[in-house]
């Protein structure tokens, strides 16, 4: 049995305050884990070996009230920085995922990295299919997002 707790615990009749119970042993172990207080989304445009540089990324932070939107195209060198409401950078969001999921010349992946979520990847043609938990989990995000790094 494996028990993890930052309060007092037993483990083999004695207490403790940190650490471990692993098969009745105490293990102490200094337990940290970082929230990561950006979003970031990479839009792939080919999945072929060294393809990377011709993928488009999206990252998203908080930045007091606003959200600070950082858009980076490798393959065609544009940068764009904007600051934007919680409401706008949803609705940026939302349309970003409707062009992409309509688009003539598709990427072939899109991966999200949302903070305290492991990074889940859609090939571009299933975004029809993921779009409402996707835009769902963004909201969540909004509402939610990490104090700290």
């Amino acid at each position: 049995m494996v028990s993890l707790s930052r309060q007092l615990f037993y483990c083999r009749g004695q207490k403790f305050d940190g650490g471990i119970c692993v098969f009745d042993k105490h293990i102490p172990v200094q337990m940290s884990v970082e929230i990561p207080s950006t979003f970031t989304m990479q839009v792939i445009r080919s999945v072929e070996r060294d393809a990377e540089n011709t993928d488009d990324y999206v990252r998203i932070s908080r930045d007091g009230q606003y959200f600070t939107l950082y858009y980076f195209s490798k393959r065609d060198g544009v940068k764009h920085t904007v600051s934007l409401t919680g409401g706008d950078i949803y609705k940026y969001f939302k349309n970003l995922l409707t062009l992409l999921a309509h688009d003539d010349e598709p990427f072939s992946h899109v991966q999200f990295n949302f903070p305290a979520t492991p990074s889940v990847m859609y090939k571009t043609s299933n975004l029809p299919y993921v779009t409402d938990i996707v835009l769902d989990q963004f909201d969540s995000m909004l509402s939610n997002w990490p104090l700290k790094a």
